[in-house]
């Protein structure tokens, strides 16, 4: 193979063709180096721009080191293909090997073609280059800034370029059909908006050109501050007045513009607060200040506000004040994350936020597996333009906040104990300082809580009281609560107490000391509890700190849930815990270290056992449950009960997928838990009992984590069989993530396992998996064997149904080999084996195989009946990923039959699930660009 026959992806995930086949390249990182060389095909890049571009501004000090072996990598698998120049590296490959160039050529050709009709040919030719998110699968915050944009741009501004040609040829409904398409995404670009309200001048749709520019101007006016350019206004005056005759080709007439697309509703997650807001009138101000700066100068949009101050001095109460008092500024939502940057247990990773953003969105899920760059530029794509405020609660640093700035449009606020110098410097950001609050201030919360009348008695003592508290409003709360169950206490009491008091809390942050009065503040609250509650409050520091539920309170403590939800309730009067949600509760994180505390002090190690083998069990055996509604295993494996409290019940699939999803923070923390406390068999069998909700959440840097546990945990066990199977687990969350080589290792260690053992059954499940691997490979002859393998030692285990599926495995790995024959009959066969309700999933799998091997075959209307049934199927397993990609593929195969109408209606359903999900920009582009070629598409939308 020499470098000559070889094309390269770079618009799309990285790759590499020799002609029609792909070559097998190592992973994300080494991809990376071959992406940012493709850019400049022949020149040398040097070693600190790679660098950069793979660990960023700061990257480790083996960096150096860790490029030579992906460079040596590469050269493994591309042979000749990377050469060492001076200070750097350069690949020798011609520019029109590479799609980007080409993709560049072809706009730089269009752009100097006088013929339109031309023109508009290199225009969709340029557009043929683009196959997906560019460099997709490389995770990079330079390669997101320096490539992944700019190119959209480019994208973009050839899509309005082909709109224009498409006017000056007078296909106006084929302009149009683009132009929606394009503002859909870019709605701020004025040229896009002149040429669409030209078009449908041209059409004879009057109103709806009018309608078009009141559309454009409401998002300049109410996005921007800025009133549409004199190109769109003269036009809009033109149509006005019809001083012009529209151009030839006119249309229907006028029509009325469709129905707005359904979207979700604005989300609304500001937690809600009791009590009095006192004092900080300045730094509301200065916040007021902050937005209309902001406001007046849009190209600063994306400069957060950041809040810092000392543990405890109320910096998200202030920010949520002033958050709901300007809720109406952000009509289209208010996001908020507590990102646990301090306290008990690991702050929340970007990802995870931003995937909680997404589903607040209306973005439930991620196509495929996603990388943080990826989801950053999701949400930043989601929100762009948009009138939302996002908060960002306790950060830890800037690289954990900054993918999570939204950009123009949107305002953000984030609160931290560090003043994250980098976050201002580079990301034009502004801080405010929150001080404690003044004794006067102090005061003015005392008396809400305690009464005017008794503060007025001892004015000296309010004013020591916020000395003492050091203008801590939580300090200060707990103080008055304690204040509030004694009437006859005076303020002068607590005052001695506290001076007096030597068993305080710690410093609980790098530059204060302010710890000691707080842990004797909290200590006073807690001896006022009744033995009960204080045994409760403190258990709650074993737990992750996350939201807990009643029914997880109940496990931790033995008792009936009744009664955890009324204790529960109690230490919320108390304002010991926060009610965040009905029937949830987390602690502060300062309380959290004062709990914790007190939990080591008063609870033997045994009992501390006792509790947190209680709620392990719990959950493993309700996960358990969940999962049987879930995606039922053809053999069960019972989960290692220690404890008989009741458990979770589920009624359906539906409701197992909302309680995993309630719980999800907390079950992905238990498994170190578990297996922290000595809980092995726990802590391998949660994971392993979780891999279908993993699977069917697309959960898979999660399911990475919790598969290394799970082995872990196993391994220490000296179990073959669990060792076996936590194998099996963590090799499939290899293949989704791309760590395709530590997969097959994997994979060859868990048949060694069970062929040592002589269990067969798992020995087949290790083998399917390993056909999966080597199908993504495109290795199918390997494949066939593997599924060849799995069928037989399933059939020697009794396993009908599994079987069924390894069957189904065969019949895809000679789709794979064009062996339409072989794989019709294989799949037919498989497909009648699973005739069960609970069998859906793999049914559904084989039908969507069996739909490629008739197409292949040269059979459409089988093709079609088959992915019919695929598709329903996957609806009912609410797989919506492989639900629109079936409807995708039907939706090309009913056109090829002539059924406009069923093609137009499965391809909406495509493109809907795959907005619903966060399809990628070129994925949702696809899927518009082809119902916009669909005859009749413009009166079809419109009718709708």
């Amino acid at each position: 193979m020499s470098n000559d026959e070889l094309g390269f992806v770079l618009l799309g995930p990285v790759g590499a063709w020799s002609g029609e086949r792909s070559v097998e390249l190592p992973g994300p990182g080494a991809r990376c180096v071959l992406g940012v060389l493709l850019l400049e095909p022949g020149q040398t890049v040097s070693v600190e721009r790679l660098i950069e571009a793979c660990w960023g501004q700061e990257p480790p000090s083996s960096a150096r080191g860790a490029l030579q072996v992906r460079v040596s990598h590469l050269r493994r698998h591309l042979p000749g293909l990377i050469e060492t120049g001076s200070g750097g590296y350069r690949v020798v490959v011609g520019r029109d090997q590479v799609d980007v160039h080409r993709f560049r050529g072809l706009v730089a050709a269009a752009s100097t073609t006088a013929d339109p009709a031309e023109a508009l040919r290199r225009w969709r030719a340029a557009l043929d280059c683009w196959s997906g998110e560019p460099m997709a699968g490389v995770h990079s915050r330079w390669v997101d800034e320096m490539v992944r944009r700019p190119l959209w741009e480019e994208r973009w501004s050839v899509v309005e370029r082909l709109a224009g040609a498409l006017v000056e040829l007078g296909r106006h409904r084929e302009a149009v059909a683009e132009l929606r398409g394009l503002l859909r995404h870019e709605p701020f670009r004025e040229g896009a908006h002149v040429l669409l309200m030209r078009a449908l001048w041209a059409e004879g749709r009057r109103a709806e050109a009018l309608d078009a520019f009141r559309a454009a101007r409401e998002v300049m006016v109410a996005e921007l501050g800025i009133e549409p350019g004199p190109e769109l206004t003269e036009l809009h005056g033109r149509i006005l007045r019809e001083d012009a005759e529209p151009p030839p080709n006119g249309g229907e007439g006028q029509r009325a513009p469709g129905p707005p697309p359904v979207t979700p509703p604005a989300p609304r997650q500001l937690p809600a607060q009791s009590g009095l807001f006192v004092g900080h009138a300045e730094l509301l101000a200065a916040l007021d200040q902050a937005e209309a700066d902001r406001l007046r100068q849009p190209e600063a949009a994306s400069g957060p506000v950041l809040l810092t101050g000392m543990g405890g001095v109320g910096k998200t109460r202030l920010a949520l004040h002033w958050a709901r008092l300007r809720a109406d500024s952000f009509p289209e939502g208010q996001l908020f994350v507590n990102l646990r940057g301090y306290g008990a247990g690991r702050p929340v990773s970007p990802t995870a936020a931003l995937e909680g953003f997404l589903r607040a969105l209306g973005v439930d899920r991620s196509e495929g597996s996603r990388g943080l760059d990826e989801l950053a530029a999701l949400f930043r794509s989601t929100v762009a333009g948009r009138r939302v405020l996002v908060v960002l609660d306790n950060a830890h640093d800037a690289e954990q906040v900054r993918p999570l700035l939204p950009g123009a449009g949107c305002t953000t606020l984030i609160t931290s104990r560090h003043r994250l110098p980098g976050l201002i410097g580079r990301d034009a950001g502004r801080r405010i300082t929150v001080p404690g609050l003044a004794t006067g201030e102090g005061r003015l919360l005392l008396a809400d809580m305690l009464g005017e009348e008794r503060v007025a008695r001892e004015p000296e003592a309010a004013a020591a009281l916020t000395e003492l508290c050091a203008g801590l409003p939580l300090a200060l709360r707990v103080v008055a609560d304690r204040l509030s169950s004694v009437p006859g206490a005076g303020l002068g009491e607590v005052v001695g107490e506290l001076r007096d008091g030597r068993d305080r809390l710690a410093a609980f942050s790098a530059d204060d000391d302010l710890g000691s009065d707080l842990r004797t503040i909290f200590r006073a609250s807690y001896r006022e509890l009744p033995e009960d509650l204080a045994r409760v409050f403190r258990l709650l520091a074993l737990l992750p700190p996350e939201r807990v539920s009643v029914a997880a309170v109940a496990a931790l403590t033995g008792w009936e849930e009744a009664v955890a939800r009324r204790a529960m309730d109690r230490l919320h009067a108390h304002h010991l815990v926060e009610q965040p949600a009905w029937a949830r509760y987390e602690l502060h994180d300062l309380l959290r270290v004062f709990a914790h505390e007190e939990a080591v002090r008063q609870e033997s190690e045994e009992q501390r056992s006792q509790a947190i083998t209680r709620v392990v069990d719990w959950y493993t055996t309700s996960a358990h449950h969940a999962m049987g509604r879930v995606r039922p295993r053809d053999r069960a494996v019972e989960p290692p009960r220690l404890t008989k409290a009741p458990v979770a019940e589920f009624a359906d699939r539906g409701a197992a997928l909302a309680w995993c999803d309630e719980e999800r923070a907390t079950l992905l923390a238990l498994p170190e838990l578990a297996l922290a406390h000595g809980l092995h068999r726990h802590a391998w069998y949660l994971p392993w009992t979780l891999f279908s909700y993993f699977s069917t959440r697309r959960l898979f840097d999660a399911w990475v984590s919790a598969g290394e546990t799970a082995l872990a945990a196993a391994t220490a066990l000296r179990d073959p069989a669990a060792e076996g199977r936590a194998l099996n687990l963590l090799g499939p969350a290899y293949v989704e993530v791309g760590r395709t080589k530590e997969a097959e290792a994997v994979f060859r260690r868990a048949v060694a396992v069970f062929r040592a053992a002589r269990d067969e059954y798992s020995e087949a499940a290790v083998a399917n998996n390993l056909g999966t691997l080597h199908i993504d490979l495109g290795a199918f002859g390997e494949a066939l064997n593997d599924f060849t393998r799995a069928r037989e030692l399933y059939g020697r285990a009794g396993s009908t149904f599994k079987e069924a599926v390894a069957l189904a495995g065969i019949g895809w790995a000679q789709v794979g080999l064009e062996r339409w024959a072989e794989a019709i009959r294989h799949l037919e066969a498989a497909v009648e084996a699973m005739p069960l309700a609970s069998q859906a999933q793999a049914r559904a799998e084989a039908f969507d195989q069996l739909g490629v091997a008739h197409a292949g075959d040269g059979a459409p209307e089988r093709a079609v009946d088959a992915w019919r049934q695929a598709a329903d199927l996957y609806a009912s397993c609410e797989d919506w990923h492989y639900e629109s990609e079936v409807r995708s593929r039907l939706g090309a195969a009913l056109l090829e039959l002539g059924d406009v109408e069923a093609a137009r209606r499965s391809l909406r359903r495509a493109r809907d699930l795959a907005e619903r999900l966060g399809g990628s920009g070129a994925a949702l582009g696809d899927l518009e660009t082809r119902l916009s070629r669909l005859p009749g598409h413009e009166s079809r939308e419109a009718a709708d």
